[in-house]
């Protein structure tokens, strides 16, 4: 039974551990979005039914580059760190952002901006001209105590594959942040996560319980059952000195009947 109950708490302190140290999903190739925040196509007119630029402008600069032959490149920008990330520089030197005048019915803006904490944009930009290219940098800083900055930077030239980039200015800010990226819709789009990461005694404290705990709860179980042993031992014993006392005066009522 205690081996049993070992098994099972074994289990679940597993399960414990696996939910703790599965950081983050994987991204997979398709955009991720609810079926009210998606630009639809239809005869060829697009609805964005949120108006929000996470689903709306990655689609909408993919439509735009289709339509014109032209190239298209997104990044979509997903703030975990803690703290709000404010946006210091731009510079677009090759193409142009999306906006509004790409599609009268859409009120939307694909340029990068600051965002809060738990906030997510997403930046898109398509070639200017023909047989053109875009070439683009941004950087932010994010309002924590060491006022950490990163770059993104992002390449598409008119024949090839597109080029992204992101990295932290100095070494104190990427041992702070960690960073997970992933490209989808055909490469056109550049996901990033940027999370605080997790100070390593806190990443090993599920382990410390983990070791801790099973001491304290199978040495009981253990014990428990001794104990059950025991008295199940004494029983036995006590049953069957009983059935021996027994045994001998029902021998000796006999013999002095007989006598």
């Amino acid at each position: 039974m205690a081996y049993k109950l070992s098994l099972i708490f074994v289990n679940i302190i597993i399960l414990v551990l696996l939910s703790t140290f599965a950081y983050s999903a994987p991204y997979n190739n398709t955009t991720e979005h609810n079926e009210n925040d998606i630009i639809k196509e239809q005869d060829d007119n697009f609805i964005c039914l949120s108006g929000s630029n996470i689903a709306c402008c990655p689609q909408l600069a993919h439509h735009v580059a289709s339509k014109y032959h032209s190239r298209c490149a997104s990044i979509v920008l997903i703030n975990k760190s803690g703290y709000n990330m404010v946006l210091d520089i731009i510079n677009l030197e090759d193409g142009r952002w999306v906006t509004s005048d790409d599609y009268d019915d859409i009120d939307i803006n694909c340029e990068p901006h600051s965002l809060l904490n738990d906030e997510s944009e997403a930046i898109s930009s398509v070639t200017s001209h023909f047989l053109g290219g875009i070439s683009s940098v941004v950087i932010f800083t994010i309002d924590d105590d060491i006022s950490s900055s990163f770059f993104i930077s992002w390449n598409v030239p008119t024949i090839g594959s597109p080029k992204y980039l992101i990295e932290f200015f100095d070494k104190s800010s990427k041992d702070k942040y960690s960073i997970i990226t992933q490209k989808t819709f055909r490469n056109t789009v550049f996901r990033i996560e940027i999370h605080k990461r997790i100070p390593w005694t806190w990443s090993i404290l599920p382990l410390l319980v983990f070791f801790i705990a099973i001491p304290c709860c199978y040495i009981p179980m253990i014990m428990k059952e001794s104990e059950f042993r025991e008295r199940l031992l004494n029983s036995t014993s006590w049953q069957q000195k009983s059935y021996n006392s027994n045994g001998q005066s029902n021998q000796s009522s006999n013999s002095n009947g007989q006598g």
